[in-house]
């Protein structure tokens, strides 16, 4: 292989794009035959909006579906992929009637460590039997404030409280070895008062100390061992003051050095409102990379080859650094060995 075809591979690799329709459209399927090795199960906008899958999903969606889908995730990116979803104690619950309901914010607050690590052991072997073997699940911010964000999606303001949820739920999600946690969305969000899916201008209203509450929530997961954790979709001045965390090269660099976080950093959505704030989304993914992320989550959209090929051409002017995308993609290539 030249050095040209590993970079288009790597650059494929890095990407995990999401879909929410009923079949792998074409171009994600030439996606995963060209290097990708991950995809997102999603859901609709408005479904997001309303933390609730659709009657029309709920009655075209069954387990035969699921599973048929994941295995030819597999099959088109060549026997192995890690394939996503989002199932959330207080928001989305992409599998539905599919899997066991998760408790309520409410219910994990008032149940032991034990009760919350069985629930996130039975949504393990669910996810197995569906083919799924990533959660982007827990949800750790500790909300002190106003967040119309994370509205109904957090469990507590109480770190403590937030702390033992957290890590009860990634011991049993991860006990089988088969299926990774995401803890999300670092380095906490407090306060919001404008939503990063909808607005450019959206910023974390903390201070550094103000933060602790959710650092110390990530600092607990990591112990715990979690194998993967979402960076935010908005600025945090209190870290940089001039690119969202998840294209943020200080965010990062706190992650994995003050934090000592060795696993897959995976990006909040690129095309939210709140990390491009008014740049290309080509530009979101390379300035991600660059900044230290590994996996980039983006709409499964037609544009999925053009930014494989901004990836490529950045490393090919000189802007981006091939080991970096390399990198990347052997950690994602890694989790994918590991589980996929």
């Amino acid at each position: 292989m030249t050095e040209q075809e590993q970079l288009v591979r790597d650059a494929h690799a890095v990407f995990l794009p999401a879909i929410d329709e009923a079949s792998i459209p074409g171009h994600i399927s030439d996606h995963l035959a060209a290097g990708g090795t991950s995809v997102l199960i999603g859901e609709s906008r408005e479904e997001y909006v309303a933390r609730e899958m659709s009657p029309e999903r709920r009655l075209a969606e069954t387990s035969e579906w699921f599973s048929e889908m994941t295995n030819e995730i597999r099959d088109r990116a060549g026997g192995k992929a890690l394939v996503a979803i989002d199932q959330e104690l207080g928001g989305i619950q992409r599998l539905h009637d599919l899997a066991t309901a998760l408790p309520s914010p409410s219910e994990a607050v008032a149940a032991d460590q034990w009760s919350i690590k069985t629930a996130a052991t039975r949504l393990a072997e669910e996810c197995s039997a569906l083919g799924i073997n990533v959660v982007l699940s827990p949800i750790v911010d500790v909300v002190t404030g106003s967040n119309p964000w994370l509205e109904a999606r957090t469990v507590s303001s109480d770190v403590s409280t937030v702390s033992r949820i957290a890590t009860a739920f990634v011991h049993g999600l991860q006990s089988s070895g088969r299926v990774a946690a995401t803890a999300k969305h670092f380095p906490g969000h407090p306060l919001v008062a404008l939503d990063p899916a909808l607005h450019e201008t959206s910023m974390v209203e903390a201070t550094r100390s103000e933060l602790e509450p959710s650092l110390d929530v990530f600092r607990a997961v990591i112990d715990a061992g979690v194998r993967v954790i979402m960076t935010g979709p908005t600025l945090v001045p209190a870290f940089d003051t001039g690119n969202a965390a998840s294209r943020s090269a200080a965010t990062v660099h706190f992650l994995k050095t003050d934090l000592g976080f060795g696993g897959v950093i995976l990006s909040d959505d690129l095309d939210a409102p709140g990390i491009l704030r008014g740049s290309s989304l080509e530009q979101a993914a390379i300035d991600a990379l660059t900044a230290g992320i590994d996996w980039l989550l983006v709409a499964g959209t037609p544009s999925l080859p053009d930014l494989v090929a901004a990836v490529a051409k950045a490393v090919t002017m000189g802007h981006l650094s091939s080991a970096r995308v390399h990198a990347a993609a052997q950690a994602v290539r890694t989790l994918t060995g590991d589980i996929g």
